[in-house]
């Protein structure tokens, strides 16, 4: 008999699609760093293939409501934001400012949302 699962919410399903959207850009750039033929393409090109698997999995358990990788994702987000502000302060690139909304929102849902601890209890 096939377990049931609760309604998925909007939140966790926004971040599913930004995980398979990443996974998408992604695999497009490894399919690009593979075009160069050079063998640091390759490297990076194969780095790349990993990343957008990773992010893959990780978008189709999210909404399975696996609560491993709700904890993986939010693991990710705040070594990304994390990044962002290193990057910020470093280089003062203003962009990463959009990394750090988006980072720390996924964050905060996952974490905090009552919502989204319900789904992944």
């Amino acid at each position: 008999m096939a377990e049931q699962r609760a309604h998925l919410p909007f939140g966790v399903m926004a971040i599913s699609v930004l995980y398979y959207l990443a996974a998408f850009i992604l695999f497009i750039t490894a399919l690009l760093s593979f075009a160069g033929a050079v063998v640091n393409g390759i490297v990076k090109g194969v780095m790349f293939l990993i990343f957008a698997l990773i992010a893959l999995y990780l978008a189709q358990n999210l909404r399975h409501q696996k609560p491993w990788a709700r904890f993986a994702v939010l693991v990710i987000s705040v070594l990304l934001l994390l990044q962002a502000l290193i990057l910020l302060i470093a280089l003062q690139d203003y962009l990463q400012l959009v990394w750090i909304v988006v980072n720390g929102a996924i964050f905060w849902y996952l974490r905090f949302h009552p919502e989204s601890k319900a789904t992944f209890a």
